[in-house]
């Protein structure tokens, strides 16, 4: 008897490894009838040492950012054809963009949507420190209570 995944996390960080874990979450999403929810966790500038102490100015630059990283963000899902391939699949995809530390951001997302299983992809590596998200991936795996696939494989190339 198959696993029932109802949510499916993928975070990304916009690298050809992100889009074979988005093909993997889609796929498997499609098969379980399952969510599948899309994580950036952006850096939020306002904690890196030299952000201006200027309050005005600081959160002028953390706008800026945040807008910059939500164009970034949606181009993606378009370069990807993600949008597409999901209705011709039938599935829901639910985008999460959020700000702050990507361990902390993607542990919280991880409760917030109920995740039953989180795809990470990597770097095609055979040593965990390797993955996508190197470190922060490690610490995914020692702490989440659910379960994590690493995808390991050659991206294919995409349309620029």
């Amino acid at each position: 008897m198959a696993a029932h995944w109802k949510n499916i996390l993928v975070p990304i960080d916009f690298t050809d490894h992100s889009v074979v874990a988005l093909e993997r979450g889609l796929s498997l999403a499609e098969k379980l009838g399952s969510r599948l929810h899309v994580l950036h966790a952006a850096h939020d500038p306002t904690e890196l040492p030299g952000f201006p102490e200027n309050k005005k100015s600081g959160e002028k630059v953390a706008q800026k950012v945040e807008e910059a990283t939500k164009k970034r963000f949606d181009a993606f899902l378009e370069e990807c054809k993600l949008t597409k391939a999901a209705k011709a699949a039938k599935v829901e995809v639910k985008p999460h963009l959020r700000s702050g530390n990507p361990l902390r951001v993607i542990l919280e997302t991880i409760t917030e949507v109920e995740a039953d299983l989180v795809i990470i992809g990597a770097r095609g590596q055979t040593d965990l420190s390797h993955l996508l998200l190197g470190s922060q991936a490690q610490r995914i795996l020692q702490l989440v209570s659910v379960p994590v696939m690493v995808v390991k494989a050659t991206p294919k190339k995409r349309d620029k």
